[in-house]
């Protein structure tokens, strides 16, 4: 006789339980090791994050120092050329004042000379009437007056003989031709440093729009800190964020089932625990660390070309830091020549006075006089000729001291006027050259203010894309 054993239906139950408790704790035990994971990459994330964030700040820190740098040595730059602006002004007045001078003092000899020519007409005419008075008169008359007349020939003799050695060693003419010479030249070399000037001029404006440049670079740092203020502020939700999904988890963890085993009957199918539905929020928190990292990179990026561009203004300040410097050499020696130049003439101009004053005190009644100044009335009557006709011009090279004044006219007589050239053939060849190589020196010097206004628009051109570009980066990293 056999037995049949069945199992009590308790066992079963109890069986089903414990392996379904298994398996739940076994799922959970996986899903927190891989969220725990996940945390600690994100956490890494975020730490790096910091480091970059304190690395640009540095490097904002540095640009800002260097730009301060810059500035202050443009200010003192701008300051000393208004300085040497102001110093040439003072020499332009004071030329203009010895010319005025020159002016005055020609016009007083030449007053002079009318005034003497005048007397000596009417003491010729009076010794022609005291002459035909003198025939008509007794002969012990006669002796008396042509005594007097003897004695009065000989009396200007030696006041003629006195005057000519006064003047022997003081050439009159020379002295005013060589004052005027000067004068010229002084005009010259002004005209010159008009032109240094407005170079100068020229700079202080393309500095004024690099400054400018440097204004739209802080303030698109300014709204990269603002943009970094705003990633701060995400990367610390994020922190939150993982801090309340940590507490929950830990909340949630599973525990023992306090169903009632009674209830579990043996045909009932098993149901399983679901586990914490975390997947999705995981997901959400990964997509934006990865959008906070993308608009990190995106930032470091803009920052990077920002410096770049930074760099190659600094450079081109440089370059113009150069040229006025090269400039200030060259006003330092237009000053040098300009106080030499005002010695002579004030040493001209006390030497024709000093020689007037001898002049006036010791003038006598009738002497002779030479002179080659032009009567003013004269040059007055002069007929004044058509601006369109064809003048011929013709230059004697000798003198080469007067090539610096032919070659600022020799497009105005080329077009209007035949140009001929009288002098020895190795001086008229040397002078075409000399003016050839000031033509070529002159057009050189255009094409390269022409390079340098295009290069100008250009570096403005790259810093409107900027502004389009960067509009985010100044602010905060002043903050920090």
């Amino acid at each position: 006789m056999s037995r049949n054993t069945t199992p009590s239906s308790a066992s079963t139950v109890v069986s089903l339980s414990d392996a379904q408790d298994g398996t739940t704790h076994r799922r959970d035990n996986i899903v927190t090791s891989t969220q725990a994971a996940e945390i600690d990459f994100l956490k890494r994330q975020l730490e790096s994050l910091r480091r970059a964030k304190v690395q640009a700040s540095k490097k904002s820190d540095d640009l800002f120092r260097e730009i301060s740098a810059w500035s202050e040595k443009f200010d003192k730059e701008k300051a000393r050329r208004t300085q040497s602006e102001e110093k040439l002004s003072k020499e332009r007045r004071v030329v203009i004042g010895l010319k005025k001078d020159m002016k005055e003092l020609k016009d007083k000899t030449n007053k002079e000379v009318r005034e003497i020519k005048s007397h000596l007409e009417k003491e010729r005419k009076m010794w022609v009437g005291q002459g035909l008075s003198t025939n008509r008169k007794p002969k012990g008359v006669v002796q008396t007056s042509a005594s007097n007349l003897e004695g009065r020939i000989k009396y200007l003799e030696k006041e003629n003989a006195r005057l000519e050695s006064l003047t022997k060693h003081h050439d009159c003419e020379k002295i005013y031709e060589e004052a005027q010479q000067q004068i010229d030249d002084a005009m010259t070399l002004l005209q010159v440093a008009e032109a240094e000037v407005e170079e100068l001029r020229y700079l202080e404006r393309a500095n004024e729009g690099l400054m400018e440049t440097h204004d739209a670079d802080s303030e698109q740092i300014e709204d990269l800190i603002c943009e970094v203020e705003h990633c701060k502020a995400t990367i610390e939700k994020l922190e939150n964020e993982i801090a309340t999904a940590d507490e929950q988890r830990s909340l949630e963890s599973p525990t023992s089932s306090d169903s009632d085993i009674s209830d579990i009957t043996l045909g009932a199918s098993p149901t399983s625990i679901e586990p914490l539905d975390e997947t999705s929020e995981t997901d959400y928190l990964r997509q934006s660390l990865h959008d906070v990292e993308t608009e990190n990179e995106n930032l470091i990026r803009a920052f990077a070309k920002l410096s770049h561009e930074h760099c190659n203004t600094m450079a081109e300040l440089d370059k113009l830091s150069e040229q006025i410097l090269s400039l200030h050499h060259a006003n330092l020696d237009l000053d040098a020549r300009n106080d030499v130049l005002e010695s002579h003439l004030q040493t001209a101009v006390q030497l024709l006075r000093t020689k007037i004053e001898e002049t006036e005190e010791d003038r006598p009644a009738h002497h002779r006089t030479y002179t080659t100044f032009s009567d003013s009335d004269f040059i007055d009557d002069l007929p004044t000729p058509n601006s369109n006709s064809s003048i011929p011009v013709t230059i004697r090279v000798y003198e080469k001291r007067d090539w610096p004044l032919l070659y600022h006219v020799q497009r105005t007589l080329f077009r209007t006027s035949p140009l001929q050239v009288d002098g020895p053939s190795h001086l008229v060849r040397e002078f075409v050259a000399t003016m050839q190589d000031a033509d070529a020196e002159f057009q050189e010097t255009k094409e390269r203010v022409e390079k340098l206004e295009r290069a100008f628009e250009m570096g403005v051109q790259e810093m409107e894309k900027l502004k389009r570009v960067g509009r985010a980066l100044d602010g905060g990293f002043w903050k920090w």
